[in-house]
């Protein structure tokens, strides 16, 4: 009886005061049971699931740190490798397909643009080539601003 005493409603509920239940409530019992234990197990998948799904989000955010780090990697291999060009300041594969692959995941263009790494001197739109104090600071010169701003010595 679950420790419960025969007494007031639940006398009612049972048979004639015995402690055992009629028919009727017994049967409501023993459905109680069953969707008790129902509910229980479904907690326990409820519980196994919200489980998964926080370690799935662990691994989610893992790979997508991974990810960002492989493609950084990609992108350093690519600005370490590709094509040059000039007038204005843009890279490409020139051909090889393995830059090629790694523009297309990267999702660049070929050529790409890359201003950032123009010449500094104002109005120029040419790829600096090496960096040299100025007037104005340290920047990054093509050719002929860098020989505008380091003459060579006569006699070199």
């Amino acid at each position: 009886m679950d420790g419960l005493e025969p007494t007031g409603y639940w006398n009612v509920l049972t048979s004639g005061g015995t402690g055992e239940l009629c028919s009727h409530c017994a049967d409501l019992r023993t459905r109680l049971e069953q969707m008790t234990t129902l509910y229980e197990s479904e907690g326990l998948v409820a519980n196994r699931l919200v489980e998964a799904l926080e370690k799935a989000d662990a691994r989610a955010a893992h790979l997508e740190s991974r990810l960002q780090t492989v493609g950084d990697a990609l992108e350093d291999m690519v600005w370490q490798f590709a094509c040059r060009y000039d007038d204005p300041p843009r890279m490409g594969t020139a051909g090889l397909s393995a830059l090629e692959n790694a523009f297309e995941v990267l999702g660049w263009d070929d050529p790409h643009p890359t201003p950032e790494i123009g010449c500094q001197s104002d109005g120029c739109t040419k790829t600096a080539t090496s960096g040299s104090p100025t007037p104005e600071g340290y920047k990054w010169l093509c050719s002929v601003h860098f020989r505008m701003v380091n003459p060579p010595e006569l006699g070199e």
